[in-house]
């Protein structure tokens, strides 16, 4: 990931990683496969004490970054992370932590923050509830609604995947208004309504569930934000949730390339070692390729979403439509360039594998970020008077070629 860190980001990535290394090391993932939590409450509130869960809380809120810029800090653990295929709600909690902390610096209030401080000394964890199942699983797609009943919110859907759902004590939903606009309403897990089922996964480590809300009434004091007036809020959460998603699948990424350079250094073949023939060299050339762009794009969406520029949202896209093609496609071929060996379930490659293509499939597909680039570029070059409308059929087409 990024070069030139401060000192402190290198003392938060070496204790993060001395930590996973201790903690989780492959023999201990491969345990935890039928574990319905997947990690040790242990671990994640130790985590909690490195930082882990409050890089994106404000200081008055009791978080902290390490540099003034908790995303891009955030994103060195997430790469860590993606490193060891570590487990716990990484992403999820810091969504769910980031939102209720800017909720409560806009409105100067207290509610929530009784929950926002066990969030972050990793005492509750708490889901963000985004995706739908299908029919409605595209990007964005948003069916679940929070209907005014009185003086209280009365919320029903369904979300699914919703990363450790089963594990959450609160869940932070997106849902429509009655106009329309989004709201966020934080719904406790144990709330009258509310209806967890655990689904499979491929990731070893990470959990995922189905949670459906049948008339869920909530007090108002349950609104994060305007009701129907989320929608930027939710726009900065989903590029936040793309930072860490992207920084993680590179770390995942670059561990598999790592261990697939050695193994060609050191598997001899016909008296050579496997990294001497040329077929094999261009091979790795492509890889290390995908590799750095990979890197260069996380980072780039990293500083973009952490700084707010006006590309932030197009770049968290590109980097998730990059890395979450490129991604497993870089891992299945490390898979490939070890031969049998590779797919077994006691080599540690597939851990890495299994990370990547979760990943890709999470938070939008490859297609669904390109489709959404196009449409990002499309309104740009039609808000700076571009051809005649800045839509028709030059709009179509950019929609075909992202596609």
């Amino acid at each position: 990931m990024e070069v030139g860190l401060s000192a402190d980001q290198e003392l938060l990535v070496s204790t993060t990683r001395k930590y996973l290394r201790a903690s989780v090391p492959p023999e201990v993932l491969r345990e935890l496969r039928d574990s319905p939590v997947g990690y040790e409450p242990d671990f994640w509130r130790t985590g909690a004490e490195l930082g882990w869960t409050s890089l994106l809380v404000a200081e008055e809120h009791g978080g902290g970054s390490v540099s003034d810029a908790g995303l891009r800090d955030l994103a060195l653990v997430a790469y860590e992370f993606g490193r060891h295929a570590a487990p716990g709600p990484l992403l999820t909690s810091n969504v769910v932590a980031s939102a209720l902390s800017g909720a409560l610096s806009a409105t100067g209030g207290e509610a929530g923050d009784d929950v926002l401080e066990r969030i972050c000394a990793g005492e509750a964890v708490a889901a963000w509830c985004f995706g739908e199942p299908v029919p409605h699983d595209g990007l964005g797609e948003i069916t679940a609604t929070a209907l005014a009943a009185g003086s209280d919110l009365v919320l029903s859907g369904v979300k699914a995947p919703v990363e450790h759902g089963a594990q959450a004590d609160y869940f932070l939903v997106t849902a429509r208004g009655a106009d329309g606009g989004l709201a966020q309403l934080l719904v406790p897990a144990d709330a009258p309504g509310v209806t967890v089922t655990p689904l499979r996964t491929l990731d070893l480590t990470r959990r995922f569930a189905r949670v459906e809300f049948s008339d869920v009434r909530l007090p108002a004091a349950a609104l994060v934000g305007d009701l129907g007036g989320a929608a930027a809020a939710v726009e900065r959460q989903l590029s936040i949730a793309l930072v860490i998603q992207t920084a993680e699948m590179v770390g995942a990424m670059d561990r598999a390339f790592e261990l697939t350079v050695a193994w060609a250094a050191d598997r001899y073949s016909f008296g050579r070692p496997l990294a001497s023939y040329q077929a094999l060299k261009h091979r790795f050339a492509d890889l290390k390729m995908w590799l750095e762009a990979s890197h260069a794009l996380a980072d780039a969406a990293a500083v973009a979403v952490q700084d707010e520029d006006e590309r932030a949202a197009e770049l968290a896209s590109v980097a998730k439509a990059y890395i979450g093609h490129y991604g497993p496609e870089l891992c299945q071929d490390c898979v490939q360039l070890h031969g049998g060996i590779g797919v077994t379930f006691e080599h540690d490659l597939h851990l890495y594998l299994r990370r990547t293509v979760v990943g890709s499939a999470l938070l939008g597909t490859p297609r669904e970020h390109r489709l959404r680039i196009a449409s990002i570029l499309e309104a740009r070059g039609g808000d700076a008077g571009a051809g005649e409308s800045g839509t028709g059929e030059a709009g179509d087409g950019a929609r075909e070629a992202a596609a």
